[in-house]
C-alpha cells in the first residue's frame, strides 16, 4: 500500500526524527471539538487481569514501557499530537521519536487495594479529571493490587478522535499479547503504518471515480439526505431536565449495567437467530417498550399531565448510534490491516420508530394497573418492529449512495460540535441569550430532535478480545488471563446511551447517561424494564413465533 498523500513532512521533520502531519478528517474533527468541550466523548477501557506466570515481574515497569512503545510504533496514532492552526486547520502530528520512547505522563503506575478502588478511579478519570490533551491523546494506567499481588488492572484512556470500538479492542488485545510474550519490540515502518492511519473519507472506494461523477453523486445524496432530515422532527425520551443551555453544559457522566445468566443469554441469542435477527435489530424495540412502561407508570400515578400524555402517545421516537464504516472502505487498506487498525472509522445512523406501543391500553386512566408487556406489544408485533428496523438498516447500508449519504450529514453535525466547543473555550458557559428555564417535553420537541436513546450492540466480545495470553497458547499454559473488561464514556450533554455486548457466554447491558439531565433512579428503572422486556420477548427457551 503506497504512502498516503494525506500525510506530509512536518516543518520540524529531520532525518534523526522524521515527523509527519495531516489534516483531521470530518469525523475526527467533530470529535476534536468534542474534546475542546471539556473532553466530551473521550473513551476509557478498564481491564482486570490475573497473572498466571511464576515470573512475578511480568508487569514490571520496563515490560510495560517496552510494550506500550511497541504498540505506538505499530499504531502511530497512539503517539500523535494535535496542532490547531485555525478552526478548520487542525493537524495530527506524528514524530518518530515520540513513538520509540514513552514521554512523561504517558504511563502511570499506582498501587490499589481492591477492584472497587480501580473502578472508582476509572469513574473519576471520566467525570472529575481531564487527563488527555492535544499533547497526549492516549495514556495508560497500571494499577497493581496490594490485596492480591497476582492481579492488576490496566486503564486505557484514549481520545475519540483517534479510536473507535474496533480500535479499542485492538489496543487491549495487542497490548496483553505483547506484554505476555516479553519479546523484543518488532520493527515497524513508520510511513507504512501511517498509510493505514488516514481519515475515512480518504479510503472510500468512490474516491477513484472521475471528479464530475463524484460531484454528481454527492449532489444527489445531499438532496436525498435533506429530504430525509426534513421528515425527522420532534421526538421524546425519559423524563428529564432540559433547557436551552443544556447543550452547552458539560455532562456529568454516570454508568450502570446488568447481565443475564448464561442460560438466558443463550436463549436470547438463539431466539434472535431463529427469527433471522441480531440483538442489534431487537434492542431498540426493547428499549422503546421499556421507556413506555416507565412513562405509563408515571402517568398512572398522576405525575404526567393529560396534555403531556396525549403528546407522547402521538409523537414518534428516534434512535441513533455509531456505525462501523470499515467494511465499506478500501479493500487494499482492509487487507493491509485496516480492519483492526487503531484509527477512527465510523459513521452514524438515525432511525425513526413508530409511536410508543400501547396496544389495547391506549385508553389508560390514572389509577389503573400497569399493563403487561404482551398487552402493550404482542410477541408477533415485537418481531414485526424488530424486522422493520432490520429492513431500515439494510436499506440504508445497501443504498448505492450509502457513503455519500453518510458524508452529507457531516457538515451540520460538525457545525454544531464546533459551535459548542468554541463557546466553551471562550466563556465556559452557554451563550447569554439562551434561557436556563426548564422546557416541557412538548417544548423540547420544538427546539430540535429528541432521541429516545442512542446505543449500539457490538456482538460477541470474546471474538475481539480473548481471555488468555499469549494468543497462540492454550489456556492452561497462559501467562495472563483477562478476567473482565469494560468501557466508560464521557457523555455528551443530555446523552442516554444503551450498549449491549456478549462475553463469557453472557449478554451484558450498559447504560451511560448525563446525570445533569436524567435522574439516576429513572435510568435504573428503565434499564430494569429493558432487562425484563428482553426476558419476556427473547429469554424463554421455547421458540418464538416467527413472522
Amino acid at each position: 500500500m503506497a504512502f498516503s498523500q494525506s500525510w506530509r513532512p512536518h516543518e520540524k521533520s529531520t532525518s534523526q526524527n522524521p515527523t509527519y502531519e495531516r489534516l483531521l478528517g470530518s469525523t475526527e474533527l467533530g470529535f476534536y471539538w468534542d474534546s475542546v468541550f471539556e473532553r466530551t466523548a473521550d473513551t476509557l477501557q478498564i481491564a482486570e487481569i490475573e497473572v498466571r506466570s511464576t515470573e512475578s515481574e511480568i508487569i514490571g515497569h520496563s515490560d510495560v514501557v517496552r510494550t506500550w512503545a511497541g504498540l505506538k510504533q505499530q499504531f502511530p496514532m497512539l503517539g500523535a499530537q494535535l496542532e490547531e492552526r485555525g478552526e478548520d486547520q487542525i493537524f495530527f502530528v506524528v514524530a518518530e521519536n515520540n513513538l520509540r520512547k514513552c514521554r512523561p505522563a504517558e504511563i502511570t503506575f499506582q498501587e490499589i487495594g481492591s477492584a472497587e478502588e480501580a473502578s472508582d478511579l476509572a469513574s473519576k478519570f471520566v467525570v472529575d479529571y481531564r487527563l488527555l490533551s492535544n499533547d497526549h491523546l492516549a495514556r495508560i494506567f497500571v494499577l497493581k493490587r496490594n490485596d492480591r499481588p497476582d492481579w492488576f488492572h490496566i486503564i486505557f484512556h484514549v481520545s475519540h478522535c483517534i479510536t473507535d470500538g474496533m480500535a479499542n479492542s485492538t489496543i487491549l488485545r495487542t497490548f496483553l499479547d505483547r506484554l505476555s510474550r516479553k519479546s523484543p519490540t518488532e520493527v515497524w515502518n513508520l510511513t507504512q503504518r501511517l498509510s493505514l492511519s488516514v481519515a475515512s473519507e480518504d479510503l472510500v472506494p468512490q474516491r477513484h471515480f472521475p471528479v464530475a461523477k463524484r460531484r454528481w453523486r454527492s449532489a444527489i445524496a445531499f438532496v436525498i439526505a435533506s429530504r430525509r432530515t426534513s421528515r425527522l422532527s420532534g421526538g421524546h425520551t425519559l423524563p428529564r431536565k432540559f433547557s436551552q443551555t443544556t447543550p452547552y453544559t458539560p455532562a456529568h457522566s454516570k454508568r450502570t449495567h446488568c447481565s443475564f445468566s448464561i442460560e438466558t443469554s443463550t436463549n436470547i441469542i438463539s431466539n434472535c437467530r431463529k427469527n433471522k435477527l441480531t440483538f442489534g435489530n431487537a434492542y431498540p424495540v426493547l428499549a422503546q417498550v421499556a421507556l413506555t412502561r416507565v412513562l405509563i407508570r408515571r402517568y398512572l400515578r398522576g405525575e404526567i399531565s393529560e396534555e403531556e400524555w396525549e403528546f407522547r402517545k402521538k409523537e414518534p421516537m428516534l434512535t441513533a448510534g455509531p456505525l462501523n464504516l470499515r467494511p465499506f472502505l478500501d479493500k487494499d487498506w482492509l487487507e493491509q490491516g485496516g480492519t483492526t487498525n487503531v484509527s477512527l472509522s465510523i459513521s452514524f445512523f438515525m432511525y425513526s420508530m413508530p409511536f410508543m406501543p400501547l396496544g389495547s391500553s391506549a385508553h389508560l386512566r390514572p389509577g389503573m394497573d400497569v399493563p403487561s408487556y404482551d398487552t402493550l406489544l404482542s410477541k408477533n408485533r415485537f418481531l414485526f418492529r424488530s424486522h422493520s428496523l432490520r429492513a431500515k438498516a439494510t436499506q440504508y447500508i445497501r443504498h448505492p449512495l450509502f457513503i455519500e449519504l453518510a458524508e452529507a450529514q457531516t457538515p451540520r453535525r460538525l457545525d454544531r460540535l464546533r459551535g459548542a466547543g468554541l463557546q466553551w473555550r471562550k466563556e465556559k458557559r452557554a451563550p447569554q441569550h439562551l434561557s436556563a428555564k426548564l422546557l416541557s417535553p412538548m417544548e423540547q420537541a420544538t427546539e430540535g430532535l429528541v432521541l429516545a436513546n442512542g446505543g449500539s450492540s457490538i456482538g460477541n466480545m470474546d471474538h475481539l478480545v480473548p481471555q488468555d495470553y499469549p494468543l497462540s497458547k492454550d489456556a492452561k499454559t497462559a501467562t495472563l488471563h483477562l478476567s473482565s473488561s469494560g468501557t466508560m464514556l464521557h457523555c455528551r450533554p443530555s446523552e442516554l446511551y444503551l450498549g449491549a455486548a456478549t462475553s463469557r457466554q453472557q449478554l451484558h447491558l450498559n447504560v451511560f447517561w448525563d446525570n445533569n439531565v436524567f435522574d439516576e433512579g429513572v435510568v435504573i428503572e428503565w434499564l430494569e424494564e429493558v432487562k425484563e422486556a428482553t426476558n419476556f420477548y427473547l429469554g424463554q427457551e421455547e421458540a418464538q413465533a416467527r413472522l
